[in-house]
């Protein structure tokens, strides 16, 4: 997605079954291209003898340097905000958080190689669980999100979208 894609609230319009299709052949071919790389390099003994045991990251460091994400879980950092404190849509989906112990390249490759496969997963459960319907009403709520051709072009449409979006501002509370 091209960063014109997203709008405040929301995005520029509605995937199409089209683009379903698209996303469905990739992750059938990603499996395969994934599989392909794994053979090449993970039992590689040129490609090991470059990364295991180098720019070994550990524990301690991975947190005092602030690392985040495979980085940090492949030096033994079990933090994965998209299970421990989820946002958006992760709590619905099923994933494994993949981490190691060994804080060098070799583990950082391992890891990453891994999280595109639970990627896929996720991309997969997503896909598969699109919700039908309006894209302007939240379905909790029944709130109607302003049309962002108003909330472009009139102050009136802009100030309903902020209403509607953030309507905790200005209540006193932090």
């Amino acid at each position: 997605f091209h960063t014109s894609y997203t709008r405040v609230g929301g995005v520029l319009f509605d995937v199409n079954s089209a683009w379903v299709d698209k996303v469905r052949s990739f992750c059938r071919g990603f499996r395969k291209v994934h599989d392909e790389i794994h053979k090449l390099l993970t039992r590689n003994r040129i490609f090991i003898d470059r990364v295991q045991g180098v720019g070994v990251l550990t524990k301690e460091d991975a947190i005092n340097y602030g690392c985040t994400g495979p980085i940090a879980r492949s030096s033994g950092v079990l933090r994965d905000l998209r299970k421990d404190e989820p946002y958006l849509a992760y709590k619905d989906f099923d994933f494994k958080v993949i981490a190691s112990k060994t804080g060098d390249c070799y583990a950082r490759y391992l890891v990453r190689m891994a999280e595109m496969l639970e990627s896929l997963q996720i991309i997969e459960q997503a896909i598969e669980n699109i919700p039908a319907g309006p894209i302007n009403v939240d379905p909790e709520t029944g709130v109607v999100i302003p049309a962002k051709p108003a909330v472009y072009r009139s102050i009136e449409g802009l100030i309903q979208h902020f209403e509607v979006i953030m309507p905790n501002r200005g209540s006193g509370s932090p």
